[in-house]
């Protein structure tokens, strides 16, 4: 047997090749690749049974590596390895997948385990299709091909097209009997998820469908479809009480909803839709798209497509402007509580779609646009950070999202009045600051964030009530302090340019004489002889 190593550092692989003995376990050739392009060109060029992959490369990942090899190289086994140590719950999916999942650094009596596992596994697939022949090996590959070029409309959904198709492929499906479809969607992930773990997971809950959707007198196929779904097909060639099967097919996607959640800790919605003929799948998938597109509250997991009513939510904006009154009351907690007890409503729940979070989002943003106007303050700068920034492109996505939002707003505001409530002008607050922070370096951004105003507002209130800019105050307030310093004090003229700020002697030199009219010593010694 031969054995591929895909790895982007070449020393891991090195250390792979050398620390286990490849011939004990009766591996022939150890052939390696730095990257998923040239262990696809080794996979097509030489007789490879089992890869042993880094999950983690630029340029493809060994998770994408492996969907390839699954779909063109069915015969491969495939080990995957990851640093990710906390990735507990991802390897338990992988092995109902029959899929080995190995932490680094690499513990070789374990590879040497799951290697000669592969073996034998490799070895009774290799007797199967010896017994079973060429068209057994392929089969699977060309069926997820043809639902493939079924749903893309690569196929013209009539009956004509499909039996040409099917006859020139050779495909067991008999388009005379009916079918199921099942959308599963992936409605939310865990936390701080990254694309590759994403990836991961979706392709275990491939795995455990396929585990799980075993009905007498049915055949299933379970496809990637989107990037945050699947779609499970079931061919009926028996016949079978249609309200039983659809129970058995409830019963299996609750089980689902219900090990994606516990091992996951991921919320998922089925979609079931009629058993009818072949010609109508297409459109029932679309049915259940837009289902899944509107359901942002997941106030149930599973659908029938039979029996689902969309119900409309007549969107009302008349609540706003009582909501705008507690903003300007402060009443932060009542409007929270009560946006909250409107949008959770059990009587609600089933007709809240996308469009009304869409329409809530554009009138909630327009009561912050009128709180930043009355309190001269430009939103962006209440929610420039990257933080905000992502709470609110994600507002759209579901209820809990948007809930989130608002509750994240609401704080900020709150926070914002507390802040400035009660308290000195902000000229006086800006004086305030400059006078407890003169020995360091003070920016504008630094200012208008202390006062939450806008830089340029800012700078143009105290100019008005001071005279003078915010830079010739900071300035004139150095210049009296060192002055009073040269002649109060025994410090040095180098030490008082550092108390006021200044960390280059000669631009204190050159603005202290531009001010006062003479060089910092020359006043020492003038006015320390006075006071003498």
């Amino acid at each position: 047997m031969n054995i591929l190593l895909v790895d982007d550092e070449i020393s891991a692989i090195e250390a792979v090749q050398k620390g286990i003995n490849w011939s004990l376990l009766a591996i022939s050739s150890v052939y390696t690749a730095t990257s998923m392009k040239q262990a696809m060109e080794e996979l097509n060029k030489r007789d490879i049974d089992i890869v042993l992959s880094d999950i983690e490369m630029p340029r493809g990942t060994g998770l994408e590596l492996l969907r390839w090899i699954k779909e063109n190289k069915p015969g491969v086994e495939c080990i995957i390895m990851t640093c990710h140590a906390d990735f507990r719950y991802a390897q338990m999916a992988i092995q109902l997948g029959s899929l080995n999942y190995l932490l680094k650094p690499l513990n070789y009596e374990e590879v040497v385990q799951t290697v000669t596992k592969a073996m034998e596994k490799v070895r009774y697939e290799k007797t199967l299709r010896k017994n079973s022949g060429a068209w057994v090996e392929n089969k699977k590959i060309v069926l997820k091909q043809f639902w493939k070029d079924f749903f893309v409309g690569d196929i013209s959904p009539d009956k004509g097209s499909l039996l040409k198709y099917i006859q020139a492929k050779e495909i067991d499906i008999d388009i005379e009997k009916t079918f199921i479809p099942i959308l599963v969607c992936i409605k939310k992930y865990p936390e701080d998820l990254g694309r590759n773990e994403k990836r991961l997971l979706e392709f275990s809950i491939k795995n455990i469908s396929e585990e799980l959707f075993e009905i007498g007198g049915t055949n299933i196929e379970v496809l990637e479809f989107t990037e945050n779904s699947i779609l499970i097909m079931f061919n009926i060639n028996q016949t079978i009480n249609s309200r039983e099967l659809t129970e058995e097919i409830k019963a299996g996607c609750e089980e689902l909803i219900r090990v994606i959640k516990i091992y996951f800790k991921m919320t998922i919605s089925c979609y079931i839709g009629n058993q009818d003929n072949i010609i109508s799948i297409p459109n029932q998938i679309e049915k259940m798209q837009l289902i899944d597109f509107n359901n942002v509250a997941f106030h149930k997991d599973i659908y029938l497509l039979r029996t689902f009513r969309h119900y409309h939510i007549e969107y009302s904006n008349s609540n706003f402007t009582k909501w705008s009154e507690y903003i300007q009351k402060n009443e932060f907690e009542t409007l929270l509580n009560e946006i909250k007890a409107m949008l959770t409503a059990e009587e609600n729940l089933k007709k809240i779609d996308r469009k009304f979070l869409q329409n809530f989002y554009k009138d909630f943003y327009f009561v912050l646009m009128s709180f930043a106007a009355k309190h001269n303050v430009f939103l962006s700068e209440l929610f420039g950070d990257s933080t905000s920034n992502k709470i609110f492109q994600n507002a759209f996505i579901s209820l809990d999202d948007l809930l989130k939002w608002v509750e994240y707003t609401i704080n900020i505001i709150k926070d914002y009045v507390d802040d400035n409530e009660n308290i000195e002008n902000p000229v006086n607050k800006t004086k305030k600051y400059i006078e407890s922070h003169i020995s360091e370096e003070i920016s504008m951004d630094d200012l208008a964030k202390k006062v939450h105003l806008n830089p340029d507002y800012l700078t143009r209130i105290f100019k008005k009530e001071s005279g003078v800019s915010i830079s010739r105050y900071i300035i004139n307030r150095r210049m009296d302090i060192a002055k009073r310093l040269l002649i109060e004090s025994d410090k040095n003229i180098g030490e008082i340019a550092l108390e006021v700020g200044y960390y280059n002697y000669s631009s204190f030199n050159r603005i202290f004489t531009k001010i006062v009219d003479m060089s910092p010593q020359q006043f020492k010694k003038l006015y320390k002889k006075e006071l003498v």
